[in-house]
């Protein structure tokens, strides 16, 4: 079988760690290599020189001895696993700090592509381009994509276009805001007639637009009203429906917001 007729074996993608505890994980590195008779531990460097932390366990590992009682797996074992997961949090971080200098880069308009080549270790523009979009796929990707270029396009693609959708959200809700400023005022005026339960969401979602009704100043904050106007009339449904108003002009408040969701529900 040639290798143009041998089956690829499906590549797969490799997993982020993300945040870890890097104190707590050198101070167990530090107190294995206590069991393990390191002979040098009162050389162990503090958590915050991590790199030194990690140039120390490899200087020391030949003369790390299993104490009595213990297995290999128990002690040295761990040291591995814990050496690992913190190199990997270093290559992480410092894949972060590399991407982030590109985009800095390019949002500054001082650099080009060209100008990366030398410090990410490839030979054209294309080449840093598309080890800037790994970076980004590795970071982005969903458990079943691979680390890859396209990856992080599609990534980005998805990403623009859930922008757009939003702002187009955001500027349909802005545009009723007038209105719905009205309908709010008339429910905060008669609040105290609305008879909510304390500890009710439409309760809560009342305290909401009587503390911010008169604090909307961009569009987004005049679409978040227009929002919060139509969670309350769904807590209020849930409720009851403001049956238990108890004045007819909170009824009447109770039905203009009412009116208000159906006609931009």
């Amino acid at each position: 079988m040639t290798d143009e007729e041998r089956p690829r074996r499906r590549q797969r993608p490799a997993l982020r760690l993300g945040p870890v505890n890097v104190h707590a994980l050198v101070e167990e590195l530090r107190a294995l290599h206590r069991r393990a008779e390191d002979p040098m531990l009162e050389r162990f460097p503090a958590p915050e020189e991590l790199t030194s932390v990690l140039e120390h366990c490899r200087k020391v590992e030949k003369h790390l001895s299993v104490p009595a009682g213990a297995t290999e797996r128990d002690v040295l074992g761990r040291i591995a696993v814990i050496r690992a997961t913190l190199w990997q949090h270093l290559i992480e971080r410092a894949e972060d700090g590399l991407l982030a200098a590109t985009e800095f880069g390019q949002r500054s308009g001082g650099t080009r592509w060209e100008d990366f080549t030398v410090p990410m270790c490839v030979t054209s523009r294309n080449g840093a381009q598309q080890k800037a979009r790994r970076i980004r796929a590795g970071q982005v990707r969903d458990p079943h994509e691979l680390r890859s270029p396209r990856t992080a396009r599609e990534h980005q693609e998805r990403d623009e276009a859930e922008q757009r959708d939003e702002e187009r959200r955001i500027a349909a809700d802005a545009a009723r805001f007038d209105a719905a400023r009205s309908v709010c005022r008339r429910l905060v005026e008669q609040r105290g007639a609305l008879e909510l339960e304390p500890e009710s969401m439409a309760a809560y979602w009342m305290g909401e637009l009587a503390g911010t009704l008169d604090q909307r100043t961009s569009a987004r904050e005049r679409a978040n009203l227009v929002r919060f106007l139509g969670s309350f009339v769904r807590a209020l449904e849930e409720q009851g429906g403001g049956r238990a108003a108890a004045t007819g002009a909170a009824r009447e408040a109770v039905r203009m917001a009412y009116a208000f969701a159906e006609r931009h529900g």
